[in-house]
């Protein structure tokens, strides 16, 4: 079992690898995922050890919640604004949930989770195990990440992605990075302990929330100086993420394809024309450009609507706190749901079941 930990782990770090140097928006998780589906297709045994969740949980949540600041906040002291950015999400998540459940008949849970809009990593950590339920959500998403993707490609062309995660720097003495990691650790190891508290309340993605409020909070105290995830940390969670997102997707079929693009490309769709017209709408009604108000809440990496908003002029700050905003309630939003609302059902859990009595 450890020689397969291993083996995926040396893969998905390859795969990143390769993603990153191809400077495509998230081409490191897009790589991870790829060559590990691909090694599994080829009929390497491939697993993620049960701590990868929880380095995930820690490291993307902390790295949301580092982005939040106090000048940041007061960017949304307009109420109009942030009233609209909550209408938008929960009429996304609201009409994808409705497709899902109504016309592709999916479960309660599989429809939310597959309708969320964003939050990729937040719905991966509370799918469970391998198997149909957790596959068709995750294939909903990435339909979803590269729909928009290419969206942003269209509108903007290819644009380098700023790195919005603070990156740490190195001081003359050389112990500035190193200072940087202490600090890091230290929230990790708190929020850790603290997420610990929480799943034995049975709260989903508890180790994302604390390390999100830890890391957000740490940053309002200090001020000036401000809690910092370091870049390899987050490289290397979006490596985790990628190739449990291709452990995920191995057993997937012709058949569960088309089925889940059909689901997926709708379910986008829907949210497309949400944020348009909400982005409509809500320009009446403000000072706000249709566009920048469309790039603020259309379902999308931070880095990536960033680096469209730069290359288009539209206000870059004000389409970072809402993606900031967003991602954070949506990371936070598990504290408030059971995690049996979240457990495949038993149809779904059979499918994983087993060659010799173990699982494949």
């Amino acid at each position: 079992m450890l020689r397969n930990f291993a083996i995926t782990l040396l893969l998905a770090c390859a795969g990143s690898a390769l993603g990153y140097l191809s400077g495509l928006p998230l081409g490191q998780l897009l790589g991870a995922a790829g060559l590990v589906l691909i090694a599994c297709r080829f009929g390497l045994v491939l697993a993620t050890p049960p701590a990868a969740i929880v380095v995930i949980q820690l490291i993307l949540g902390a790295s949301v919640g580092a982005l939040l600041n106090a000048e940041m906040l007061k960017g949304m002291a307009d109420l109009t604004i942030l009233a609209g950015l909550l209408i938008c999400m929960s009429a996304q998540l609201a009409a994808g949930f409705t497709w899902l459940y109504r016309v592709e008949k999916w479960s309660r849970a599989e429809s939310l989770l597959g309708a969320v809009p964003g939050a990729m990593a937040a719905v991966m950590t509370l799918t469970g195990e391998e198997g149909r339920t957790s596959a068709k959500m995750v294939f909903a998403h990435m339909v979803r990440m590269i729909a928009l993707l290419v969206a942003v490609f269209l509108i903007a062309g290819p644009q380098e992605a700023p790195q919005e995660i603070a990156v740490l720097s190195d001081g003359p003495d050389g112990t500035g990075v190193w200072t940087g990691y202490a600090s890091f650790l230290l929230l990790a190891a708190g929020a850790y302990a603290a997420g610990r508290v929480l799943e034995r309340f049975a709260m989903p993605a508890p180790y994302m929330v604390t390390g999100l409020i830890l890391a957000a909070g740490a940053n309002l105290w200090l001020g000036s100086e401000p809690i910092v995830v370091p870049e390899p940390l987050v490289l290397f969670a979006m490596a985790l993420l990628g190739g449990l997102i291709g452990i995920r997707l191995k057993d997937i079929t012709r058949t569960d394809i088309a089925s889940y693009l059909r689901a997926g490309l709708i379910v986008t769709s829907i949210t497309f024309g949400i944020t348009v017209a909400m982005a409509f709408g809500f320009s009446l009604l403000t000072s706000q450009p249709f566009l920048v108000l469309f790039m603020s809440w259309v379902p999308g990496g931070v880095e990536v609507m960033v680096a469209t908003a730069l290359a288009l002029g539209l206000e870059p700050a004000f389409v970072m706190l809402n993606h900031v905003l967003r991602m954070s309630v949506l990371h936070i939003a598990p504290m408030f749901m059971s995690r049996d609302f979240f457990r495949p059902e038993p149809q779904d859990t059979e499918t994983t079941t087993l060659k010799g009595g173990r699982h494949v």
